[in-house]
C-alpha cells in the first residue's frame, strides 16, 4: 500500500480564514551557524539550516486524535503539520497508524478516520507526549518555550499522552506547571476542546516534504532560560568549579557502549565521574549539568540535556558508521547555543533481538569506540582548558592585584 495522507491543511491557513489568534514568531529561512573545530579549535566552520516555523495557534471547537494532531469539528479539516519532530510523509503516516487513526479506501489509498468523542475540555493547551525522553524533551517540552511569552496561559490544563512517564512530567514541575494541569489522554481517545492553544515544535526534520533540519534558536535559548533561572542557576554557570560527567547507557535496553568498562577507566584519569539519568530526579539532571565542564555520552534520549549546559562546555558524543543520523543527538543544540562539539565514529558491535527488523533498527545497534580516539581528543580538550584557565588567572591577576 502506498503510504499517502489526505486531507491535511495548514494550522496558520485555516486559522487566517477563521479569523482566530495565531502568533507567529519565526517563518522558515535560511539559518546558518559558525561552530567550532575541537581538533582545530582556531577554525570555525559554517553550517547551513533552515529556521523553523515557531507559531502559537488559537483553535474553536476542535478535536485532538492519535495523541497529537487536530481536527475541525465544524468541517472535518485535518491538521497534522507541525506537531510533531518529522513532517515528512512517512512519518505522520506511522503516527496516525500508532494511534488507529487509519484506514484503507478504495485503490489502497490510506484515509484518515477519526472517532467519536469520548471526552472533552472548556480550554487546553497541546503538547502529547512520549516514554522516550530525548523525544519528550524535543517534541513536547520545548515546544513549551512558546508559552513563556504568554505567562497566562500556563494556567491551562494541558493535554499529554498517558504514555509519558511520570518522572518525565516532573520536567514541566520545574516550569512552574502543577500537577493538577495534566490532563493524561490514550492514543485512542478523541478528545475535544471549545478553544485550544496549539504551540508549533520547534526543531525538526522536514518543512512539509522535504528532509531538511529546521531549529530554533530562540526557543532553545528561552527553554534553557526558563529551567535554569527557575533554579537560579545562571549566576553560577561561571564558577570556577565545573565537573566532568559522562552520561552512561548501560542500564539501556540498546544503543549501548559494549567496551564501555574500559572507556569509563580512561576518562577517569581525565577526572570524569559516571552518572545514569534515569536514576536522577529532573531537579538533579539539571544541577548536574549546568555545571559540567566537559559532558560526554553516547547519542541517545540524553543528549537534549546538553541545553542545560554552560555555554562554553565541551560536549563530546559517541556514535557508529552507518549511523548517519546527526538530528536529534546533542550536535544541533550546540551549535545553537554555541557549545563546542565533538563526534567520536566508533564501530557497530551487534543489534539487540527486540531491534530486528524494526524502522529504526540501523539507529539501534550496540556499538564500541576506539580508546586511543578518545585519549586523543581527550588531550586537546585538556590543553584548550588549561589555556583558557590560564587566561582567565592572567586576566584576574592584571585587574585584582
Amino acid at each position: 500500500m502506498e503510504k499517502q495522507v489526505v486531507n491535511a491543511s495548514l494550522i496558520k491557513d485555516y486559522c487566517l480564514e477563521k479569523k482566530w489568534a495565531f502568533y507567529e514568531y519565526s517563518k522558515p529561512e535560511t539559518l546558518h551557524f559558525l561552530t567550532k573545530n575541537l581538533k582545530k579549535p582556531n577554525q570555525l566552520q559554517v553550517v547551513a539550516y533552515g529556521q523553523s516555523h515557531v507559531y502559537l495557534a488559537c483553535m474553536h471547537n476542535v478535536a485532538v486524535f492519535a495523541g497529537r494532531f487536530v481536527r475541525s469539528e465544524a468541517d472535518g479539516n485535518i491538521f497534522l503539520h507541525g506537531l510533531t519532530h518529522n513532517n515528512t510523509p512517512t512519518n505522520l503516516f506511522n503516527r496516525l497508524e500508532q494511534g488507529n487513526s487509519l484506514s484503507v479506501g478504495q485503490n489502497n489509498i490510506a484515509q484518515i478516520k477519526v472517532g467519536e468523542p469520548n471526552k472533552s475540555y472548556d480550554e487546553a493547551v497541546l503538547i502529547s507526549g512520549s516514554p522516550n525522553f530525548g523525544h519528550w524533551m524535543v517534541e513536547h517540552v520545548l515546544r513549551l518555550a512558546i508559552l513563556e511569552l504568554h505567562p497566562h496561559l500556563k494556567k491551562l490544563k494541558l493535554l499529554i499522552t498517558n504514555d509519558t512517564p511520570k518522572r518525565f512530567l516532573g520536567f514541566l514541575s520545574l516550569l512552574g506547571f502543577k500537577e493538577d494541569q495534566f490532563c493524561l489522554i490514550n492514543h485512542s481517545d478523541v478528545v475535544t476542546v471549545s478553544r485550544l492553544w496549539v504551540p508549533s515544535v520547534p526543531y525538526y526534520m522536514g518543512h512539509y516534504s522535504d528532509k531538511k533540519m529546521y531549529i530554533s534558536p530562540d526557543t532553545i535559548h528561552l527553554l534553557r532560560y526558563a529551567f535554569l533561572q527557575e533554579r537560579s542557576l545562571l549566576s553560577t554557570q561561571h564558577a570556577s568549579k565545573k565537573s566532568r560527567i559522562y552520561v552512561s547507557r548501560k542500564q539501556a535496553k540498546w544503543r549501548r557502549l559494549v567496551n564501555e568498562d574500559a572507556v569509563v577507566e580512561v576518562l577517569k584519569k581525565y577526572g570524569f565521574q559516571t552518572v545514569y539519568m534515569e536514576e536522577l530526579s529532573p531537579q538533579e539532571q539539571i544541577d548536574l549539568i549546568s555545571q559540567v565542564e566537559i559532558l560526554v555520552m553516547p547519542i541517545g534520549g540524553s543528549s537534549m540535556v546538553s541545553i542545560f549546559a554552560p555555554k562554553n562546555a565541551i560536549i563530546i558524543e559517541f556514535t557508529y558508521k552507518g549511523f548517519h543520523y546527526d538530528p536529534f543527538t546533542a550536535v544541533d543544540f550546540c551549535r545553537a547555543l554555541g557549545q563546542p562539539y565533538h563526534k567520536i565514529i566508533g564501530e557497530p558491535v551487534s543489534l539487540p533481538e527486540e531491534r530486528k527488523g524494526t524502522v529504526t533498527e540501523k539507529f539501534d545497534y550496540d556499538f564500541k569506540i576506539s580508546l586511543n580516539d578518545l585519549s586523543e581528543i581527550l588531550q586537546k580538550v585538556e590543553q584548550m582548558t588549561n589555556s583558557v584557565l590560564s587566561f582567565s588567572q592572567e586576566l584576574h591577576d592584571k585587574l585584582f592585584r
